[in-house]
């Protein structure tokens, strides 16, 4: 794992393969390893990672429809940069709130129903 980031930073989606997700922000939920396995937050579905090389596993309001995902996708560390500073709880829990709101009304792929 790279030392850039750790658990519940906050990054900047910068590199993503699917536009819609670039710029937008994401708290970093857990470093994947190649070869290792995690369970989503949002659905519990397994993912294993097979990608190479270690990824990050977020959550925020991005979407990976090759994964059928909404509200949650992985990324590579230099697909993200890092935002730094300190937000207030209140801001914090607003984030979630929308967050949950958002990945509710969002169906990522055709043929599926919005989460």
């Amino acid at each position: 794992m790279g030392n850039q980031f750790k658990p519940g930073d906050m990054a900047l989606v910068i590199a993503s393969a699917f536009q819609e997700n670039n710029g937008c922000q994401v708290e970093l939920v857990e470093f994947v390893p190649h070869g290792s396995m995690i369970s989503s937050v949002l659905t519990e579905q397994d993912f294993y990672n097979e990608s190479g090389e270690g990824i990050w596993y977020v959550i925020g309001r991005v979407v990976n429809p090759q994964l059928e995902l909404a509200g949650e996708s992985f990324f590579r560390e230099r697909q993200l940069m890092p935002l730094r500073g300190y937000f207030e709880p209140e801001q914090q829990k607003a984030r979630e709130v929308e967050l949950c709101a958002w990945i509710a009304s969002r169906s990522c792929c055709p043929g599926h129903p919005a989460r």
